[in-house]
């Protein structure tokens, strides 16, 4: 990916000039300068209409050629990819993912999305009356079909405009907290019919919830994470905190899902191990808390703040070194005996602020809580934008380590900027 071209100075760009004149036999007003352009992805849907983000922006000199990138996360609901249009109603040109694309000026290229012939679907076995919204997976993950209230006449769902093949079809009622997802995929063919029963080819399940009260005033953002017995992380939620002395995090678990809808699942009833986070709005992590385990319901369940014991941190503090508005910056920290490895990011900011970096063991999905003597790689990804300076074109990254470092769990470390070197 091209990086930003950089303004010479002017007795540099004199130089230059002069070289060109010597070496071409031009006056310097023949020497032309290298025009830069860039080419933008628009995902071509509204709002609602699909899921997922364009490929960055790619920057090439006037008239040179440049690899069309896939569609990568983008997916418009019910629809298949087709490649890039010069225009966004597919009148302009139409280019292959994969294939070469050359202009002379910055240019927008736009998603092309194929609509199939519309396929009827029709669930039987619903509660009469019942509404739910509708999700279709197709076995990659692609979301193929999401409608929010599909029509349920007579106790059967009927919904259209899908693509056939193989898919996982999951129905929620957020009115009855349920949800029922397809046991298996689910054929589902042009022709038909495509009538599937509730009651056999699928499974109910339903949503926890977790309120913890007596949290205090010291922290507004919570995160919760649930494990099984053998270490296993299941599920996340996040919660904004509200109040004065006294305050209660939500937490509903029927959002957490992996790439496969066929894995998407309610944590079942049972015992949990459940790690609490605090953190202030534009700071790292403030505190850690720990239930080793704790029989869930499915439904509401309520939690004492007092029934959690503290998790030591242990943090970083880099201070001395130069900071830029909308860095991203990793810690990673190895163990030089067990060659054990945690990391941590560090919040945005500017200026000289000191960077605090969290450390989280990669493995257990826990804060870090061993000691020892480390090597902390510290690593920086670093903006660069379009000719324009008007949008980013990637992050650069630049790593650099400072090696011998001792950290004791649940301690803070500051480490001086001066101790890293450039890698």
């Amino acid at each position: 990916m091209a990086k930003k071209a950089r303004k010479m100075p002017a007795a540099l760009a004199a130089f230059a000039l002069a070289a060109a004149m010597a070496l071409t036999g031009c006056p310097a007003s023949d020497v032309a300068e290298i025009k830069r352009i860039a080419v933008t992805f628009d995902s071509n849907f509204a709002a609602g209409e699909g899921t997922g983000s364009p490929p960055p922006q790619r920057a090439a000199n006037a008239g040179a050629s440049i690899e069309l990138p896939g569609r990568g996360s983008l997916q418009k609901y019910g629809h298949i990819f087709g490649g890039w249009n010069t225009q966004a109603d597919g009148e302009g040109a139409s280019h292959a993912a994969g294939s070469g694309f050359a202009a002379n000026s910055s240019a927008t290229l736009f998603a092309e999305w194929a609509a199939p012939e519309p396929i009827s679907i029709a669930i039987t076995g619903l509660p009469a009356g019942l509404t739910a919204s509708m999700t279709i997976r197709n076995l990659a993950g692609d979301i193929m079909l999401y409608e929010r209230q599909p029509a349920n006449i007579g106790g059967t769902l009927f919904i259209a405009s899908t693509i056939p093949g193989a898919h996982y079809i999951r129905l929620r009622s957020r009115s009855e907290g349920y949800e029922w997802r397809s046991i298996s995929p689910l054929k589902i063919t042009a022709a038909g019919p495509n009538e599937f029963a509730l009651d056999a080819d699928f499974e109910k399940s339903a949503p926890i919830a977790i309120t913890v009260d007596g949290i205090g005033a010291a922290a507004d953002i919570a995160m919760m994470r649930l494990f099984d017995g053998a270490g296993n992380w299941l599920a996340q939620s996040w919660a904004e905190l509200e109040g004065d002395a006294t305050l209660a995090a939500s937490f509903d678990y029927s959002d957490f899902e992996d790439a496969l809808f066929s894995s998407y699942r309610f944590p079942a009833p049972g015992a949990y191990k459940i790690f609490l986070a605090l953190s202030k709005a534009c700071s790292s992590m403030i505190s850690g808390h720990i239930i080793s385990s704790r029989n869930i319901i499915h439904g509401s369940n309520a939690i004492p703040f007092a029934d959690f014991a503290e998790k030591p941190l242990t943090r970083i503090t880099v201070a001395g070194m130069q900071r830029y508005e909308g860095d991203s910056m990793r810690a990673t920290a190895r163990n030089l005996e067990t060659m054990e490895v945690a990391d941590g990011w560090a919040q945005a900011a500017s200026g000289s602020a000191p960077a605090v970096f969290v450390l989280w063991d990669s493995d257990a999905n826990l804060p870090h809580s061993a000691s020892g003597t480390y090597d902390v790689a510290l690593i920086i990804f670093r903006r660069t934008f379009d000719p324009d300076n008007s949008a980013i074109i990637s992050y650069i990254p630049a790593s650099y380590t400072a090696r011998g470092i001792p950290l004791a769990a649940g301690q803070d470390t500051e480490i001086p900027w001066a101790e890293f070197a450039a890698d």
